[in-house]
């Protein structure tokens, strides 16, 4: 039997291949169906500014956990409903170094699948049968929701409403490249997290 660390990083590694593999192929289901793939830079200024500002406030919560014990316990409280998503975080040194390609790659690739392929097949689906232009919105945002079950009912809400935000984000912007930045620095902030809170509740690692 795995130690939970080998296990870790045995999840981390295939969730990195499994990802990057559902992101080619998205890719290829995109460029078959004529759907522009959102790599491009992102219009105007707005979107540079957008992933700084997340990138100071994900940075500055981290550091306050670190200083004030206050707001270490207030995350303990908040981070303490989202079920099974504690065996994801690294609870060793090279879990860690593993950890943080992983949280890129759900960055990237989740962001690829869920603003990119999803809204396109929901527009594409709503435009057939004559209307509902919020169907990309409200498929983007439900479908990654759904995904996050593991988090529990709370996790599922939150992720919704994030996904919702990061889809509107791509609409604005006009490129996936936003979205995929700050999707990946909510995961890294949330393993930074988990790293200055300490295990919160032992959980065996997750199977895979």
């Amino acid at each position: 039997m795995h130690s939970e660390p080998e296990a870790q990083v045995t999840f981390y590694r295939r969730f990195i291949t499994r990802w990057w593999v559902t992101a080619a192929v998205a890719a290829v289901l995109m460029w078959m169906g004529g759907q522009p793939l959102g790599l491009g830079p992102p219009r105007g200024y707005d979107a540079a500014r957008l992933v700084a500002m997340f990138a100071i406030a994900l940075g500055g919560s981290v550091g306050l956990a670190a200083v004030f014990s206050s707001i270490r316990r207030f995350f303990r409280w908040q981070l303490a409903g989202i079920g099974l998503a504690h065996a994801l975080f690294p609870r060793s040194r090279t879990a860690a170094v593993w950890f943080v390609p992983a949280a890129v790659t759900a960055g990237v690739c989740e962001e690829f699948v869920f603003r990119g392929l999803v809204p396109a097949w929901a527009g594409d689906i709503a435009a057939a049968m004559g209307g509902a232009t919020w169907a990309p919105l409200a498929a983007s945002a439900a479908i990654f929701g759904a995904m996050h079950i593991y988090q529990g009912w709370r996790g599922v809400i939150l992720t919704g409403l994030f996904g919702g935000l990061l889809y509107l984000v791509t609409v604005r912007t006009g490129s996936l490249l936003p979205a995929m930045a700050i999707h990946s620095l909510v995961d890294l902030r949330f393993g930074a997290l988990f790293l200055v809170l300490g295990p919160l509740h032992p959980q065996a690692a997750p199977s895979v």
